[in-house]
C-alpha cells in the first residue's frame, strides 16, 4: 500500500514507519513522554526522570574558551563519527576501537587542554581543538569541562 504525500512522491507502509522511527525521533518521543508522565504525577518525577543522565547540559560551552578534558574518549574530525562511537561503545568497545581506527580518531586523555570551536546541542559533542592539532576534533561533552571560572 503506498501513501500519497502533498509533493506528488508517495511512501510506502515501510517507508512510513522507519520515518519516523530514527534514534533522534524516539529520544524525541522518550523525552515527550518524561515530561507528560511528570506533569501527570504532579512533578514529582522532574528531578528523577528529567535530568539529562548523559551529563550533556552538565555545562555550558563557550566558544572560543578553554576547554579541558575530564575523561578518555575517541575525538573524531566527522561529529557523525563521535556520535556512532556513542553508540556503538555501548554494544561492543572492540567494534568502536576498529571504528575510531579506520576512521582516523584519536583519544584525548584526561587533562589535555584545548579551544572550543564549535558544539552541537542536539548531539551533546563539541569540537575542541588541542594545542599542536591544525583541526578541532568532535567529542562528548560529558568528558569536557569549561576551565573558566
Amino acid at each position: 500500500m503506498r501513501v500519497h504525500k502533498g509533493d506528488g512522491a508517495s511512501l510506502s507502509k515501510r517507508e512510513r514507519y522507519t520515518l519516523g522511527n530514527d534514534k533522534d525521533s524516539r529520544r524525541r518521543r522518550q523525552k515527550i513522554f518524561v515530561v507528560m508522565t511528570a506533569i501527570s504525577l504532579g512533578g514529582v518525577l522532574i528531578l528523577a526522570a528529567g535530568t539529562d543522565v548523559t551529563g550533556a547540559e552538565a555545562d555550558f560551552v563557550l566558544l572560543g574558551h578553554a576547554a579541558e578534558v575530564t575523561a578518555p574518549w575517541f575525538a573524531c574530525r566527522s561529529k557523525d563519527d563521535v556520535q556512532f562511537l556513542k553508540d556503538a561503545s555501548g554494544h561492543s568497545m572492540a567494534a568502536a576501537r576498529r571504528y575510531a581506527a579506520a576512521k582516523g580518531c584519536v583519544v584525548l586523555h584526561t587533562g589535555e587542554a584545548g579551544i572550543f570551536e564549535d558544539a552541537s546541542v542536539w548531539s551533546g559533542n563539541s569540537c575542541i581543538r588541542t594545542p599542536g592539532k591544525k583541526h578541532c576534533y568532535w567529542f562528548p561533552d560529558r568528558f569536557i569541562r569549561n576551565t573558566i571560572k
